[in-house]
C-alpha cells in the first residue's frame, strides 16, 4: 500500500492568530509569522502520525493491492474515484455502485461489494487499484485537547529552535503525547 498526499489543507486545525496568542505575540509582530506557520504545519502532521488520523482537509490517493477491503485514513470525507489497472494497462473506475464507505472519526474502511468482480490483473503491477479521496476533520471539529497539544508543541519548537541545546530536551514535553493519546486511533 501507498499513501500520497495530493492537496494541501486549505485550513489548519490552530490559526496563526491562537498560535501568536500561546505564544504571547502580538498580533501585530509578523516577522515570526513564517517560522510560527511552519510550526503549525508540522505540529499538525506530528499531531496525524500519532493519532492515526487527519486533522486537515484534503485529497489523498493510495495505491494498493487487489483486495476486498481498504484501510484509509479516518475521517474520510468522500470517495473521488476508485480505479484498477488491468493485465493491459487499461484502466477501469468502478461504479459508486461497486464499493461502500465507511467512516467516522475513528477509522475509515472502503469496501467493494462480494458481487464485484477484477479484471484479469498483471502480476507485475503491485498496486493495481487506486483511490483517490478526502479525508479530514474540519478545524472547528478538531477536539479541543487535540488542539491544545499542537499548541504545547508549537511553544515547545519556538523555544527551541535548535537540535541541541544545553539543556537535555530530545523528546516533546510528555502532556503532548497524553493529550494526543486520548483521541488516538488504535489498531
Amino acid at each position: 500500500m501507498l499513501l500520497q498526499q495530493i492537496t494541501e489543507p486549505t485550513e489548519e486545525p490552530v490559526t496563526l492568530a491562537e498560535a501568536k496568542r500561546h505564544l504571547r505575540l502580538e498580533s501585530d509582530e509578523t516577522d515570526e509569522d513564517g517560522l510560527i506557520t511552519t510550526l503549525i504545519s508540522v505540529a499538525r502532521e506530528y499531531a496525524e502520525d500519532r493519532q492515526w488520523k487527519k486533522l486537515a482537509v484534503r485529497t489523498f490517493e493510495l495505491y494498493a493491492a487487489d483486495a476486498r477491503s481498504f484501510r484509509l485514513p479516518p475521517p474520510c470525507q468522500e470517495i473521488l474515484s476508485v480505479i484498477v489497472t488491468d493485465r493491459e494497462g487499461q484502466t477501469v473506475e468502478l461504479a459508486a455502485a461497486d464499493y461502500y464507505l465507511y467512516s467516522d472519526n475513528s477509522k475509515a474502511t472502503l469496501e467493494l461489494v462480494s458481487t464485484y468482480k477484477y479484471p484479469a490483473l498483471s502480476v507485475e503491477n503491485k498496486f493495481p487499484v487506486q483511490i483517490q479521496f478526502n479525508s479530514g476533520l474540519i478545524p472547528a471539529a478538531v477536539p479541543k485537547k487535540t488542539k491544545h497539544a499542537i499548541l504545547m508543541l508549537i511553544g515547545h519548537w519556538y523555544e527551541n529552535r535548535e537540535a541541541s541545546t544545553e539543556k537535555k530536551r530530545e523528546k516533546p514535553p510528555f502532556a503532548v503525547d497524553a493529550l494526543l493519546d486520548m483521541d488516538r486511533t488504535w489498531y
